[in-house]
């Protein structure tokens, strides 16, 4: 019995060994052919380099990452994978430029002699900067996509042609723009809707085409003192509106100018329960209630959600600041802070001059000034 399990045995461990053996074997075939398809398509990529240099080897060598048999692939997965490919950019933060950035046609002038602009608002053109993501140049599907995303807008840049006609592709579904440092009439979209919304006549129609394309973008950040002089009503017509960032400064004073600053933009939450942190909460407050209101006339419009965040300037008022480090009041309170040194009598001053400004409301006289100046045929 014992010598037929041997034999069992015996037999099984060859049968073992002739399969590992198989199996050997088969690899070494398989690395041997992989070694002359590569040696051959090395000889083949060499044979083109020394004949016809690098160039020429390059336009006519597949990269390896070419994926030849993509259209064959549903038409709804190409449709997901092309949308994807749409939003892979980290979302960017631009600025949108008043007036004084802007290119006038010098063949025309405006009744007042304030020069006509071609268009509306331009966006800073910050570097580096594509004009147009590769994405909309790949096929017809990939471009009707991307343009669910990317808006052809005007830009500037140090180093762009400055022309009326240069123009720039912008992520309006998710990257943040910023009106900030200058009056709102300044900025001549806010102009544009302005002069829409008081007159029955339609704009130029590059104005209109441009304010359009500015009216899809979903992010904004706005400082607080273009919020509450201009008419609130000019929002809502940025119908695909998400988010408001209200943007206050580090300044006690309300009415003070605002100091213009070389330094990076740097936006800050401010800790609860500190004077900036308690601004924050005030004017995040009013604004919604402001926004709700507009609602009410506007009843097809999504109020968009609204934050507020203190932008730092880079000198000794940025020492006030405390960054919010906790959401929970009493623990802050708890630590060891210093003691802010201004005073309640400041601090009511700077609530009551913002009230005044939240209630006061624009002349039809300069509403008009504004519309002889920017759209002399609709006035």
């Amino acid at each position: 019995m014992f010598e037929n399990q041997d034999i069992l045995n015996a037999a099984s461990e060859k049968r073992r060994l002739a399969f590992a053996e198989s199996i050997q074997r088969q690899t070494r075939d398989f690395d041997a052919k992989e070694r002359r398809i590569w040696d051959h398509a090395r000889y083949h990529f060499f044979s083109k380099l020394l004949d016809g240099g690098v160039k020429k080897a390059r336009q006519e060598t597949v990269p390896a990452y070419t994926f030849e048999r993509f259209l064959e692939l549903p038409v709804e997965l190409q449709i997901q994978i092309w949308s994807m490919g749409a939003r892979s950019e980290p979302p960017k933060f631009h600025t949108i430029l008043p007036l004084s950035y802007d290119i006038v046609d010098p063949m025309r002038k405006a009744p007042l002699g304030q020069p006509v602009i071609t268009g509306s608002s331009r966006i800073l053109q910050e570097r580096p900067f594509k004009k147009i993501p590769a994405i909309l140049q790949v096929c017809h599907l990939s471009r009707l996509l991307s343009e669910k995303v990317y808006t052809r807008m005007r830009c500037y840049g140090k180093k762009a042609v400055r022309t009326w006609d240069s123009e720039g592709y912008f992520n309006t579904l998710y990257d943040d723009f910023y009106f900030g440092e200058h009056s709102w009439e300044s900025f001549k979209i806010l102009i544009d809707v302005v002069s829409q919304q008081n007159t029955t006549r339609q704009l130029k129609t590059k104005v209109q085409r441009d304010m359009n394309r500015l009216l899809k973008i979903r992010n904004l950040f706005i400082d607080f003192r273009i919020l509450v002089d201009a008419p609130i009503s000019i929002w809502a017509e940025f119908a695909n509106l998400t988010k408001i960032t209200i943007v206050t400064y580090p300044l006690i004073q309300f009415n003070r100018d605002i100091p213009r600053s070389d330094e990076k933009l740097a936006f800050v939450k401010a800790q609860k329960g500190t004077l900036f942190g308690n601004y924050a909460a005030w004017v995040r407050k009013v604004v919604s209630a402001a926004l709700e209101k507009v609602k009410s006339k506007h009843p097809e419009w999504n109020v968009p959600k609204v934050e507020a965040l203190v932008r730092k300037l880079g000198g000794d008022s940025d020492g006030m600041l405390v960054e919010s480090w906790t959401d929970d009041l009493a623990e802050y309170k708890r630590a060891d802070m210093k003691v802010e040194w201004c005073t309640v009598s400041e601090n009511s001053i700077w609530y009551e001059r913002a009230r005044i400004r939240l209630k006061s409301t624009i002349a039809p006289a300069d509403i008009e000034e504004l519309m002889t100046a920017f759209h002399p045929h609709q006035s």
